[in-house]
């Protein structure tokens, strides 16, 4: 095999390791050239030296960019995949929380554009459910905490799915946002996972219960509506990031 073919075969950390010996030996050569006869001799090996030097991270750049070309289709797709990822998030938060189709800006958004609708469900999140989150979880009745667990559940799913199949084309930081999301979704809805028949219930339904015990469950359901504006702001974040020229 000619050189050029065992330069595509080597990985970066063995190029890299081949560049750090030919800038040694090239250095070497050079101050040995100062010293010793035979200078032309190690002038001819430094010059030869350098010029493969050259080789090597001329041709390593050249696959670096070809592979960067090959994927770019592929990773993008990814990111689309993790927008609609976030806007199962969202959507279903729009839902639990009762906002009305008429708040949504229609006008805005594409039926074709999975972005357009992102940026309204976004919107919605940060505007009208994270500044009024206490107020509105106050007012849920069984069902809303009915939903809003099985929400937390399928969330947890997909998003455990979405790294086991992407996690070699996601980056570092997309993961950590990622696993922070299901680790608050993990958390979950604090009591209600041990008596969910008093969430959505009044005092009047279960008046054995002390009002230490009522306090309590309303210091879990504040905790609750903390998560779910950590989530809004994390997917806020994660938006950001996996946002590219794809998707405006």
């Amino acid at each position: 095999m000619n050189p050029l073919g065992i330069i595509m075969k080597l990985k970066n950390n063995h190029i890299l390791w081949l560049v750090i010996i030919l800038i040694s030996t090239s250095a070497l050569s050079f101050i040995l050239s100062h010293f010793y006869p035979y200078k032309g001799l190690f002038v001819n090996l430094f010059t030869e030296i350098i010029g493969i030097l050259f080789t090597v991270v001329f041709v390593n750049w050249i696959i670096d960019k070809k592979e960067e070309e090959k994927w770019s289709q592929v990773d993008n797709k990814i990111k689309k995949y993790l927008i609609t990822l976030l806007n199962t998030l969202l959507g279903d938060f729009r839902v639990v929380f009762l906002i009305d189709r008429d708040q949504l800006n229609l006008k805005n958004i594409d039926p074709d554009d999975q972005y357009s609708y992102h940026k309204e469900l976004l919107h919605i999140a940060k505007e009208i459910i994270a500044p009024n989150i206490y107020d509105k979880i106050n007012k849920f009745k069984k069902p809303n905490w009915e939903y809003l667990d099985q929400h937390f559940s399928n969330i947890q799913d997909e998003i455990r799915n979405f790294i086991n199949t992407y996690q070699n084309r996601l980056n570092p930081q997309e993961i950590a946002i990622l696993l922070e999301i299901k680790d608050y979704l993990t958390k979950g809805l604090g009591l209600y996972g041990f008596t969910p028949e008093v969430f959505g219930a009044s005092k009047e339904d279960y008046p054995e219960l002390s009002e230490s015990s009522w306090d309590t469950i309303n210091k879990s359901i504040e905790s609750t509506a903390d998560d779910i504006k950590t989530i809004i702001s994390l997917a806020n974040d994660l938006s950001l990031i996996c946002r590219d020229d794809s998707y405006r």
